[in-house]
C-alpha cells in the first residue's frame, strides 16, 4: 500500500509507526534509511517539528551541515522551546560560526541547564571568540554536573595550557566583536539573563558588562542590567541604567517591532522599581504593536499579574494559549495563579496540572495544585501535593506552614 493510499482512520498510527521506525534506524546507524522514511512525512504538519528535528539529526550524522542547519531551524520555527534542536544546531555551527553557535548553546541551556555536553560546547564557542573566562566558567558548570566528564576535563587542560596574556585575549576579543556582533550580543544576553535568574549576580554582571562594551546602546541589556543592580541593592546605579535605557528606547520609533523585547523588559524594570503605572503603559504599547504574537501576550500577561492586575492578565493568558498552546510550565503556573487570585480555583486546576505534566516535580506546579485543592475543599488531593512537595523539597521552609493550613 502506498503512503497516499493509507486509510485516513489509520493515518495517525501510521505516522507514529514511521517515526518510531526512523528513530530505530537512527539509533542503529542506518541514517540514509531513516531519512528516506522521514521524507515521506515531510508534508505532515502535525509532526513537522519531530520530522524536521530527526532529519537534522540524520543530516548531521551524515556530515551534511548545511542541510542539518536547515532542518534544525525548521524544527525551531515549529517549537522554539526545543532545547535539543538549539544545541545540535549550535554543534553544526561551532567550527565556522562560533558566535551563532554560542547563541544556540545559550538558548539550549536556558531551556535545559542540566546538560554537561552543552556547557562544554558553549565553552568551546566562547574560547574561540576570545572570552576565555566565560569558557572556564562554562567548563566548571559542566564538571559540576559530571565530575568525570572527559571532554570537559580535556578542554579545561587545554585552556590552562594555552597562551592567555592580556594582549592576546584583547586581540581575540576584538576580533570576535567585529564579526557577527549582533548574534554575539544575543549569546551574551541569554547567558547573562540565565545566570541573573539563578541569582548568580556577579557572573551575570560580567556578561552584561562585556555585552555593553560591544554595543553600548543595547537597551535590552541595559534594562536587564538595571534589574540586576536593583536586586543587588545598588539603587543609584540601577536607576542610572534604567534612565539610560529609557532614553535609548525613546529614540526608537514606537512602531518598530524590534523594540518590543526592550519595552517588555522596561516594563519588568518598572515593576521591580514599584512603578506600576509606567509598567502598564509599556505593556499596553507592546500589545497594540503585536496583537497576534503569542509570546508577546504571554509576556504581557505575566507582567500584568505581577502588578496585581490578574483579570486583565487572564485575557492575555487566554489569547496566548489560543495562538500557541506550546507555552512554558512557568506560563501555565502563572495562569493558574492568576485564576486563583480572581477566586476561580475550579479553572486553575487545568493549567497547574498541565505545568506539572510538562515539568514533573516543578515546585510552582506542586504548590499551585496544593492551593487549588485547598480552595476547592479537596483536602485529600491537597495532602497528596504536600506529600509530593515534602518528598521533592524536604527542607523547604514553607512545608510546615502548608501543613498547618491543611490541618485547619
Amino acid at each position: 500500500m502506498s503512503l497516499q493510499q493509507t486509510s485516513p482512520a489509520r493515518h495517525p498510527d501510521f505516522i507514529r509507526t514511521v517515526l518510531d521506525r526512523a528513530v530505530h534506524f537512527i539509533n542503529d546507524g542506518q541514517l540514509n534509511s531513516a531519512d528516506v522514511l522521514l521524507e515521506a512525512l515531510a508534508d505532515e504538519m502535525t509532526v513537522r517539528e519531530q520530522v524536521a528535528y530527526l532529519r537534522g539529526v540524520t543530516a548531521s550524522g551524515l556530515g551534511r551541515k548545511n542541510v542539518a542547519q536547515h532542518f534544525f531551524k525548521t524544527a525551531l520555527e515549529a517549537n522554539p522551546r526545543n532545547a535539543h534542536a538549539h544545541a545540535l544546531l549550535g554543534e553544526t555551527l561551532l567550527d565556522d560560526q562560533p558566535a551563532h553557535a554560542a547563541a544556540a548553546f545559550a538558548a539550549a541551556l536556558t531551556l535545559d541547564p542540566a546538560k554537561p555536553d552543552w556547557n562544554v560546547w558553549l565553552a568551546k564557542a566562547f574560547n574561540r571568540l576570545g572570552f576565555t573566562d566565560f569558557a572556564k566558567n562554562s567548563l566548571k558548570d559542566a564538571l559540576a554536573l559530571s565530575t568525570s566528564h572527559a571532554d570537559a576535563l580535556n578542554e579545561t587542560d587545554a585552556l590552562a595550557a594555552q597562551e592567555t596574556s592580556e594582549d592576546l585575549r584583547q586581540s581575540l576579543s576584538h576580533k570576535a566583536h567585529s564579526r557577527d556582533q549582533s548574534v554575539l550580543c544575543d549569546a551574551l544576553l541569554l547567558e547573562a539573563t540565565r545566570h541573573q535568574s539563578n541569582h548568580d549576580l556577579d557572573r551575570a554582571r560580567k556578561l552584561f558588562e562585556s555585552l555593553l562594551e560591544i554595543n553600548s546602546s543595547h537597551h535590552l541589556a541595559m534594562c536587564n542590567f538595571a534589574i540586576l543592580e536593583r536586586e543587588a541593592g545598588h539603587l543609584g546605579l540601577a536607576k542610572e541604567l534604567l534612565d539610560r535605557a529609557r532614553v535609548l528606547l525613546d529614540q526608537v520609533p514606537v512602531s518598530r517591532l524590534e523594540a518590543l523585547p526592550g519595552r517588555l523588559v522596561m516594563a519588568e524594570a518598572y515593576i521591580t522599581f514599584g512603578d506600576s503605572e509606567r509598567a502598564r503603559s509599556q505593556i499596553d504599547a507592546v500589545v497594540k504593536l503585536a496583537p497576534g504574537d503569542a509570546g508577546i501576550h504571554a509576556s504581557c500577561a505575566m507582567a500584568l499579574q505581577k502588578i496585581g492586575q490578574s483579570r486583565d492578565a487572564i485575557v492575555h493568558f487566554e489569547r496566548a494559549v489560543t495562538l500557541n498552546q506550546n507555552q512554558s510550565p512557568e506560563f501555565y503556573c502563572a495562569l493558574g495563579s492568576a485564576l486563583l487570585e480572581i477566586e476561580t480555583p475550579d479553572r486553575a486546576e487545568i493549567p497547574f496540572n498541565h505545568a506539572a505534566a510538562l515539568a514533573p516535580g516543578l515546585k510552582l506546579a506542586i504548590r499551585g495544585l496544593f492551593e487549588t485543592y485547598l480552595a476547592l475543599g479537596r483536602t485529600t488531593d491537597a495532602k497528596a501535593q504536600l506529600d509530593l512537595m515534602l518528598s521533592a523539597y524536604p527542607s523547604d521552609p514553607e512545608i510546615e506552614a502548608l501543613r498547618c493550613r491543611l490541618s485547619h
